[in-house]
């Protein structure tokens, strides 16, 4: 049934999916379904919800591996209902939180510094998003994670469009777009591809 959820949630139908998951209440009270809720919840924009969902699963996997992800998601949730500030916050304890797991994190690392790299540039904060993405690129070439290289791509590509290097920014969405394509994220490369036309 998840992998269902995810589906439509891939789909951006985000109703359904919360149909879907809402349908089975013992996927819904686990761990997994109150994430995924918390995800949906933030995407249909009632992001009190999400804040309150994604708070009751930090507490419950404080000081576990685990509890960065949530951290992660506070701050998503942040970024979706526009207080890039607040979601900055989130994401630089994320960043303590990776860095005191043991062992190569390129991964994790890579997917937080694209979303401080994504908040720099909503704020106008050029040059430090610039710093947040490459570091970034850096590590998500390192985890060898398509989906991870397309948005850190993508994000480049928008900081490029931005300031007005309309050639950098049709090199990155190019870049952006095949990874998209290679992760399976067809309505992804799409758009990124529209992004690109409209240069």
């Amino acid at each position: 049934m998840l992998e269902q959820v995810w589906a439509a949630l891939g789909e951006e139908r985000y109703g359904e999916a919360r149909a879907l998951l809402e349908a089975d209440p013992t996927l819904l009270a686990s761990g997994d379904g109150q994430h995924t809720l918390g995800y949906i919840l933030a995407h249909e924009g009632l992001f009190d919800e999400a804040r309150e969902v994604y708070a009751r699963l930090r507490v419950a996997h404080a000081g576990e591996p685990e509890e960065h992800i949530f951290v992660h998601q506070q701050g998503m949730v942040e970024r979706l209902a526009g207080d890039h500030r607040a979601a900055l916050l989130l994401f630089a304890e994320e960043h303590a939180l990776i860095d005191a797991l043991p062992g190569d994190r390129a991964f994790e690392r890579a997917v937080n510094g694209y979303e401080v790299g994504v908040n720099r540039l909503a704020l106008g904060e050029i040059e430090a998003a610039r710093a947040a993405l490459t570091v970034a690129m850096t590590d998500a070439q390192a985890a060898d994670d398509p989906m991870t290289l397309a948005c850190v791509h993508r994000a480049l590509g928008d900081l490029a469009a931005q300031t007005g290097d309309s050639i950098e920014a049709r090199a990155e969405y190019e870049c952006a777009q095949a990874a998209f394509q290679k992760a399976g994220a067809d309505r992804a490369a799409a758009e990124v591809r529209a992004r690109y036309d409209a240069l």
